[in-house]
């Protein structure tokens, strides 16, 4: 009743709630009449791909949307493609910790190929690999949007990096979070190499930077 009704609501906070599938097709048909609320935070809760899918469907106006720890599988790719490709008001959206794989993510990054608002993207978690890697690089080359992405947990190689340094000159990307890959040191080097010839604010890597290691130490390079 509150988002059928209301006109000044604007960020709604339902984390941590156990909503459903049958929760989510109600707060989607509620979604689908709503013009005001902008930003909806919904993670952790048991939504899934079914339920995700009727918050994705109906949120047409939202500008900031958490969908984190949903388990929500690749199954989920071709929603996400017809959202980044045909909604003009998505700037943030955060799907850290679910199963999208390097199919899921596949699937998204054609919309990103067509997306003129995303600003953020979380995809920490999600075992997207190399090949997922790939098809994230391929559709952010030339797009001149998006400022900052969250690969973290994401068991990318160096291989996997090299996909996404080679086109950074071609993207306006000033952070990027690679939080527990599998970088080692030859990942460590293209990314200073790509710090020094780019204009990044923020690389954020945190050990395992060697395949063998069990440290934990943060490394961080920022520019100013």
């Amino acid at each position: 009743a509150i988002l059928l009704h209301n006109k000044s609501l604007e960020t709604l906070r339902l984390q941590d709630n156990d909503i459903s599938p049958a929760g989510a097709e109600l707060i989607g048909a509620a979604l689908r009449q709503n013009k005001t609320l902008k930003n909806l935070k919904i993670a952790e809760n048991e939504l899934k791909t079914e339920g995700a899918e009727f918050i994705l469907r109906n949120g047409r106006n939202l500008e900031s949307i958490d969908l984190g720890k949903n388990q929500i599988t690749a199954k989920i790719g071709t929603t996400l493609k017809t959202v980044l490709e045909n909604y003009n008001c998505l700037q943030k959206l955060n799907l850290e910790f679910n199963e999208l794989g390097p199919r899921g993510v596949t699937l998204l990054s054609k919309g990103l190929e067509r997306n003129e608002s995303l600003l953020v993207i979380n995809l920490k978690g999600n075992a997207i690999l190399d090949e997922g890697m790939q098809s994230l690089a391929e559709a952010l080359d030339g797009n001149y949007v998006l400022q900052e992405i969250d690969i973290s947990f994401n068991d990318i190689t160096p291989i996997g990096l090299s996909y996404l340094t080679r086109i950074l000159p071609r993207t306006y990307l000033k952070s990027i979070f690679l939080a527990k890959n599998l970088l080692g040191d030859e990942g460590l080097g293209y990314l200073i190499d790509v710090f020094q010839d780019q204009d990044l604010s923020l690389i954020h890597i945190s050990e395992p930077t060697r395949l063998l290691s069990i440290s934990y130490a943060v490394f961080c390079l920022k520019k100013k």
